[in-house]
C-alpha cells in the first residue's frame, strides 16, 4: 500500500485467483471485481491474449459496446445463427458480400465491363475470372 492510496501486486511469474470450490449456490458469483468510480482496464501488454472463457459470456452495458480491432473482427457461431437486432443497422464497406453496392460495381457502373466479371473480381478475387490462383 503506498501513501497515495494505491494498493499493488507485483510478481515475476504467475498470479491465479481461484473461488468457489464450496459454494454451493449453481450458478453462483465466486469473483467480483468492481470499481466505484472509475473504469476497469485489462492489459495483456507485448504477445499476450486477453482470453475470457464460459459456457456462456454475456457483456452488458447501460449505454454503449465499442469494439475496435487493428485488423480483422471475427464472429463465428458453430452450430447456431448471428443475430443483429436494433432499430436500426448501418453498413459500410468497399467489397464484400454484404453490401449490395461495392465499390467496383460503383466504378464500373455505366461501363462496358460485364457484371460477373466486377462481382467475382471484388468478391472472388482475381483468380475466379483467370482462372489463375498464384505460383
Amino acid at each position: 500500500m503506498t501513501e497515495g492510496g494505491i494498493y499493488r501486486i507485483y510478481n515475476d511469474r504467475t498470479i491465479e485467483i481461484i473461488a468457489g470450490v464450496k459454494n454451493q449456490e449453481s450458478p453462483g458469483v465466486d469473483i467480483v471485481i468492481s470499481s466505484k468510480n472509475g473504469d476497469i482496464c485489462i492489459t495483456a501488454e507485448k504477445n499476450g491474449k486477453v482470453r475470457i472463457k464460459g459456457k456462456n459470456i454475456m457483456i452488458d452495458a447501460d449505454e454503449d459496446v465499442d469494439i475496435k480491432a487493428g485488423r480483422n473482427i471475427n464472429l463465428l457461431s458453430g452450430s447456431g445463427r448471428v443475430l443483429l437486432k436494433g432499430n436500426k443497422i448501418d453498413k459500410s464497406a468497399l467489397t464484400g458480400n454484404f453490401i449490395d453496392n461495392p465499390f467496383g460495381k460503383r466504378v464500373f457502373d455505366g461501363s462496358f465491363v460485364g457484371a460477373n466479371l466486377i462481382k467475382n473480381a471484388f468478391v472472388g478475387g482475381v483468380s475466379q475470372i483467370t482462372g489463375f490462383s498464384g505460383f
